[in-house]
């Protein structure tokens, strides 16, 4: 069986008035998560998930899903800067739900060399107390086995 991955919630700005904006906002969330990917990360990039539902979809519902994926992730990275990413609400609303459910937050750099480093600490250190979890599992199980053939 495959070890399993970390999950990566990719956030960042995705309206805007301009289409060509938001489709570039698609296009970098997109990017973000195809380098999360080949660093071993599975990803939910939520632009890519309900892109273009807004026409049929509140808004507010789409963001209240978005938040329910984020909060099942391991880990966030915001696909702009801080003082970027500030300028909009739903991304503002991401980082503040991840704050408020104490999940790590990455800002993506474009240096690929600082970013594929310190991601891949990161997923470094998620696999050892992963590992540390199921050892501490294991023995468990094996102690209320153990315990039910004594009875």
């Amino acid at each position: 069986m495959a070890e399993p991955k970390p999950v990566a919630y990719v956030c960042g700005p995705y309206r805007d008035d301009r289409p060509e904006r938001v489709a570039a906002n698609v296009r970098h969330a997109h990017l973000v998560g195809v380098a999360l990917l080949r660093l071993g990360f599975a990803v939910i990039v939520p632009h890519l998930n309900t892109g273009g539902l807004e026409v049929i979809v509140p808004e507010q519902t789409l963001l209240e899903a978005a938040l329910d994926l984020l909060r099942r992730g391991d880990l966030v990275v915001c696909c702009v800067p801080e003082p970027v990413a500030m300028r909009s609400e739903g991304t503002r609303r991401e980082l503040l739900e991840a704050d408020r459910v104490c999940l790590p937050v990455v800002y993506w750099d474009s240096a690929p060399g600082v970013m594929n480093e310190l991601l891949t600490d990161w997923l470094a250190g998620w696999r050892v107390e992963q590992r540390a979890l199921d050892a501490e599992i294991e023995a468990k199980l094996a102690a209320v086995s153990a315990a039910g053939r004594m009875n």
